[in-house]
């Protein structure tokens, strides 16, 4: 887990360290404001790990569960948040870890700028698919070649990823 983690604990000691030595109010509490943010990730990324050891395929209840609590976190930095993830939707948990891990990689990439982050979820057939959008004036490309669709309009970055359904599914 600590090698998965460890850009974010990387970023924690960073954050703690402006923290310690800064004395303006607002800017204290921004800086714990993303300490919750990166710190429930770490806590989130290590339950879907722990559910990959003993099972190939979790519910998507699972993966949303991860995403309301970064959610909850994103609020208390003035983030607009919605999320609708279908539950009772079994995916590989390789796939939610996939999803949590590009979702963390644009929020720590925005967090200073973030006005709000949208995640849906739709099921198909064979499939579910996550549209994350993410209003911010930081720069989002690079994620472009991760996503299977991506666009930028009237500032908000949009991203599509699917993940394959797995077992069965009621």
């Amino acid at each position: 887990m600590q090698d998965q983690t460890a850009h974010q604990i990387d970023l924690l000691d960073s954050l703690f360290a402006q923290y310690n030595t800064e004395t303006n109010y607002e800017k204290r509490r921004s800086l714990l404001a993303k300490i919750a943010v990166i710190g429930a990730y770490i806590k989130r990324r290590g339950n879907l790990m722990f559910i990959g050891e003993k099972s190939a395929t979790t519910d998507t209840a699972e993966l949303s569960l991860c995403l309301e609590e970064s959610f909850a976190n994103l609020e208390l930095m003035g983030v607009e948040c919605a999320i609708d993830i279908p539950s009772n939707k079994k995916i590989d948990t390789t796939d939610a870890i996939r999803v949590y891990d590009f979702f963390e990689s644009v929020t720590e990439a925005a967090i200073d700028d973030m006005r709000s982050v949208w995640l849906k979820a739709r099921s198909l057939k064979d499939s579910v698919i996550f549209h994350l959008e993410v209003e911010c004036e930081s720069l989002l490309d690079d994620f472009f070649e991760l996503a299977e669709s991506s666009c930028f309009d009237d500032g908000v970055w949009r991203f599509t990823l699917r993940a394959k359904k797995a077992g069965e599914q009621s």
